[in-house]
């Protein structure tokens, strides 16, 4: 349900039951002692803003099932370092990951479209590998501000095919 557990600042954990196939928008928005959650794998989809400012969450698991993960759904998420992206992900919306402490990301190959400022400000990024070579990148910014950024894998090309990079080499 959207809105589920919006701003319940006392919640540090949960386990989603296995019936659940979708997490609503903003379901755990500024859950700011959220530390712990386990998804289910017949989850396929995580909404808009879903865990929006969890500042205390610091590593989460997507199951394999999840396609899509929305707008903004980790967002603020200060503290998260770790994240595992589910083998059959095929969208990232804009501002998905914005300021998280991720430090190392693997784009699974089935990705086939990356939002704008999808992980700018993930200011402890230093590694990216993409697998997929057909995406969609829209806009610039999707790893603005990441200046610990020094090893890039994969493919990239701007929307506009202004600027491409190939296994970290500018074209």
């Amino acid at each position: 349900d959207q809105h589920a557990f919006y701003n319940c600042k006392s919640l540090t954990s949960i386990t989603i039951p296995d019936s659940v196939t979708s997490i609503g928008e903003r379901a755990f928005e500024n859950c700011v002692s959220l530390t712990s959650i386990v998804i289910p794998d017949g989850v396929t989809t995580i909404g808009e803003a879903t865990f929006d400012c969890c500042s205390s969450l610091t590593s989460i698991v997507i199951p394999n099932g999840v396609t899509s993960i929305g707008e903004e759904a980790f967002y603020g998420c200060a503290k998260l370092e770790n994240i595992t992206l589910p083998k059959h992900l095929k969208r990232i919306e804009l501002r998905a990951f914005k300021g998280s402490k991720i430090k190392t990301l693997v784009i699974p190959e089935e990705v086939n479209y990356i939002g704008d400022a999808s992980f700018s400000l993930c200011e402890n990024l230093e590694s990216v590998k993409i697998l997929s070579n057909n995406i969609t990148f829209d806009g610039y910014s999707f790893f603005g501000a990441c200046y610990k950024l020094s090893r890039y894998e994969g493919y990239y090309a701007s929307e506009d095919n202004r600027c491409l990079v190939v296994d970290g080499v500018l074209k």
